[in-house]
């Protein structure tokens, strides 16, 4: 009997309400790309322009996700061990306090400390923002409803290349930066705030044995579906859950990298590293480099970066309204990086021909690219790895799968961000050789060896992998059935496809 308050919009809402710490990460990663671009930055950090430590603006940004890394490994702890919600709630402590560190920073070594301690808390937060999503949404929207944790990455990204570029207007001085990296501050709070109000995820709740809560916590995302669909899913919960705590024989780590998981564990790795590899992480974080490249200077690489963060929140409601839930995750993740490789293969040669800003035109058609980039990289990319990477490892993975996938891609990150200004500096435009060939490989391995999670319940994806699972699959929607659970049931896969 359906006794408790129901709302339509419960899960929407949770998964804004979660992906707020997306915002705090794309504030925290688009913030540096302007502090840095800003001659007042340079002068208090370096004492000129000119006698800027390459090496040591490389450790500002990369020490960021070197923080990320290890709060990535640590959340799945956290994940497991306190739950979903209260993992966002402590990361988003963490953020504040880096965030406030920055802001006061009166050396660069400072300011160093302070993106350590953010890098802590977005690592936590990007693991289990959507592990904690996919765990509340129904199958068939979970794309949509993880893809938030991309809408709110973009659109924090956004907001900090605005707030930069409107910092340039201020009188010269450390308000420049100051203001800017102090806007880290205000949704970390909310965030803060709000995570205390947010239900917890069904399934923690029953690995915690607490039953009776579980059903509520459904009841308040899917209780529109009616008192069947509550109970058949909570049985299907319970009885995959139940299944895999009695298989347990080693820690979670370990099992990660047994002959069992190895390849969920390598792929999830892959996905996200190789998100990075794209390009992506370079252009997010030294687009100043990209445009200078081109022939643009001061005030104008600021306005140029702002217009470049816009299209992330267009390309990502593009990809709600036409991908998400309707395209496979794996012709999603296909298209979109040859989609990007083309963008590149046409961006090398005009940088390396008019680099120099000779030529007005090829230097538009250069940032036209690099506009193109980012918002076909939000259309496909921008929420799709971290949807696939949620999806593959059974509850009680779950959360350290994630989180080593998070960990792996910010290792990524980290070379990406000490190379990068390096590279530029010494080859110029061939670095761009780099991120095409990896977009092969990635190409590649999309489509011929990455299986589709689309449509598949969480308890369901383990037979993908020849998994046994104790959960039948979603019935389609137009029907209203009560799926009786046996002792062994055949696995999911082989059911969709009509076998025995």
């Amino acid at each position: 009997m359906a006794v408790f308050t129901m709302s339509a919009y419960t899960t929407l809402i949770c998964s804004i309400v979660a992906a707020l710490g997306s915002f705090v990460y794309g504030m925290d990663t688009g913030i540096v790309a302007t502090t840095i671009a800003h001659d007042s930055f340079k002068v208090y950090m370096f004492g000129s322009t000119t006698s800027v430590d390459t090496s040591t603006l490389g450790a500002a940004v990369s020490v960021y996700y070197g923080g990320k890394a290890v709060g990535a490994f640590g959340g799945g702890i956290f994940l497991s061990k306190i739950g979903r919600k209260r993992t966002l709630t402590l990361s988003s402590l963490f953020a504040v306090v880096g965030a406030a560190i920055q802001t006061g920073s009166v050396h660069i070594a400072m300011l160093i400390v302070g993106r350590l301690v953010a890098g802590l808390a977005t690592g936590a937060l990007v693991a289990g923002i959507p592990v904690y999503i996919a765990e509340i949404s129904v199958p068939e929207r979970r794309a949509f409803y993880v893809g938030m944790q991309g809408m709110m990455l973009a659109i924090g990204f956004m907001v900090a290349n605005w707030v930069g570029y409107a910092g340039s207007f201020a009188a010269y001085g450390d308000i420049q930066w100051r203001l800017p990296l102090a806007m880290q501050i205000p949704m970390a709070l909310v965030l803060m705030v709000l995570s205390f109000f947010l239900p917890d995820s069904p399934r923690w709740l029953i690995e915690q044995d607490r039953l009776e809560d579980a059903k509520h916590s459904l009841w308040k995302f899917h209780g529109l579906r009616g008192e069947e669909y509550i109970q058949r899913e909570f049985s299907e919960i319970f009885a995959q859950i139940s299944f895999e705590r009695d298989q347990k024989r080693r820690g979670a780590l370990v099992e990660l990298v047994s002959r069992k998981y190895l390849r969920r564990t390598a792929t999830a790795m892959f996905i996200l590293a190789f998100c990075q590899f794209s390009g992506s992480g370079a252009i997010q974080n030294y687009q100043s480099i990209m445009y200078a490249s081109l022939g643009f200077k001061g005030r104008t690489v600021l306005l140029i970066s702002g217009c470049y963060g816009v299209l992330g929140p267009l390309g990502q409601a593009l990809n709600f309204w036409v991908v998400a839930d309707k395209w496979p995750r794996t012709r999603t993740l296909y298209v979109g990086i040859a989609s990007l490789t083309v963008c590149l293969v046409v961006l090398t040669p005009i940088s390396a021909v008019y680099g120099d800003g000779s030529n007005e035109s090829a230097s538009s058609a250069g940032v036209a690219f690099i506009f193109l980039y980012s918002f076909l990289n939000a259309l496909f990319l921008n929420s799709t790895p971290y949807i696939v990477a949620s999806e593959l490892f059974p509850y009680h993975l779950r959360g350290y799968g994630s989180s080593i996938a998070i960990f792996t891609q910010a290792c990524a990150q980290i070379l990406i961000t000490q190379v990068t200004p390096l590279a530029f500096k010494a080859i110029e435009w061939k670095y761009y050789f780099v991120f095409i060939a990896s977009n092969v490989v990635a190409f590649l391995f999309y489509m011929f060896l990455l299986p589709d999670t689309n449509g598949h319940t969480l308890e369901s994806i383990g037979a993908l992998f020849g998994d046994e699972v104790k959960a039948a699959p979603q019935p389609p929607k137009d029907i209203d059935v009560v799926v009786e659970l046996e002792e062994n049931v055949t696995p999911a896969a082989d059911r969709r496809s009509g076998s025995a």
